[in-house]
């Protein structure tokens, strides 16, 4: 079995000159969903022993959104409500929706989702950060919004500068790479950029395999007709749309392919779909702080095989990268693909170690 996996070691950069000149590129499929991703491993040491929860994503949203605010705020406000710089702010631009034309009608309610994913290491111990150690954090950011990287990351030099509170500890900022989706090393922030950051990669999204396995890392909380999703509850459509209108307003609202599929059938093959097995269970959470919010959801491994994945594979392929359920923009929802074909995923062989 084949696993696709999220983050391996970075692979050294490549030799673009030793390649042959092969600017062809396959046609895009208009049923596909496409999204642009560039994605950036942040290095921090640990100068302070640390103790955060199993899941700290709630932690470095905090702690990079603070930074990145009083770094790009020009009114010094602790809000964006009624900013009067809504289309040179890039803070407002990526963290508040700022400005911004939606193609996409939004459900009532909801909210255009942030071009961002932060995934914490699931390989580090957050409950034990020894000082000397260092600790790995992805930030992803999805689609063609006018984005400046290179500003963006300039606006952690605070970070690198003095130790920040992590938890009960202190971190340092010391390096930003850059990564392709193949995870080869495109860039490097020390201080400042080596190398100018990259413009986003397009997913390139494989065949469709036989049998296919979601093994879902991290909490995975869903909801269907209102009511939470549990292990003896959940059937694959349930968990299906929510990736779908996930995917869909992600490429609306930020620059990438809307697909032309009819989701109404598409949700009635899922619930029709043969040969899934799931292999659940319940794990429970909580955000701490004053005030608590629940953080539970599913684990385990789902199983899919059979001659008719090939109208879910593009959605599923995108979905290890955006996650799904609530909470997917800071590491929840996550899982990852194991197929038995032998397809290279666009992450293969990018899975590090912190």
């Amino acid at each position: 079995m084949t696993s696709l996996p999220w983050d391996q070691d970075p692979k050294p950069a490549h030799d673009k000159t030793k390649e042959s000149k092969d600017t062809t590129s396959p046609t895009p499929n208009p049923r596909e969903p496409g999204l642009p991703m560039s994605r950036f491993r942040m290095r921090f040491a640990v100068l302070r022993r640390a103790k955060a929860p199993h899941f700290p994503g709630h932690l470095w949203r905090s702690m990079l959104t603070r930074h990145w605010r009083n770094h790009f705020c020009e009114l010094g406000h602790g809000t964006c409500v009624g900013c009067e710089h809504p289309r040179t702010c890039l803070f407002g631009q990526l963290f508040e929706n700022q400005d911004r034309d939606f193609q996409m009608p939004l459900v009532r309610g909801s909210k255009p989702p942030n071009p961002w994913v932060i995934r914490p290491s699931l390989k580090a111990d957050w409950h034990q950060l020894l000082v000397g150690r260092t600790v790995e954090v992805d930030f992803s950011l999805f689609g063609s919004g006018p984005y400046d990287v290179a500003r963006l990351f300039d606006g952690l030099q605070s970070m690198q500068a003095r130790s920040f509170q992590f938890g009960s500890g202190r971190l340092r900022l010391r390096r930003v790479i850059q990564l392709s989706l193949s995870g080869e090393r495109l860039a490097t922030w020390d201080g400042a950029w080596q190398e100018p950051p990259q413009t986003p990669d397009a997913m390139v999204i494989p065949p469709a395999p036989r049998r296919v396995r979601l093994v879902f890392e991290t909490p995975t909380r869903l909801k269907f007709a209102k009511e939470l999703v549990y292990p003896d509850t959940f059937a694959f459509h349930m968990m299906f749309r929510v990736l779908t209108r996930r995917i869909s307003m992600l490429c609306a609202c930020h620059g990438g392919r809307q697909p032309r599929a009819d989701f109404r059938a598409l949700i009635k093959e899922a619930a029709a779909i043969r040969g899934v097995t799931a292999d659940l269970s319940w794990r429970d959470g909580d955000f701490p702080g004053k005030h608590k919010r629940a953080m539970g959801g599913l684990v385990g491994i789902l199983t899919l095989e059979g001659d008719r994945l090939e109208p879910f594979w593009p959605w599923l392929w995108l979905g290890q990268f955006v996650g799904v359920g609530k909470g997917a923009p800071i590491g929840l929802g996550r899982y990852r693909l194991e197929v038995e074909d032998a397809v290279r995923s666009p992450s293969e062989e990018s899975r590090g170690t912190v």
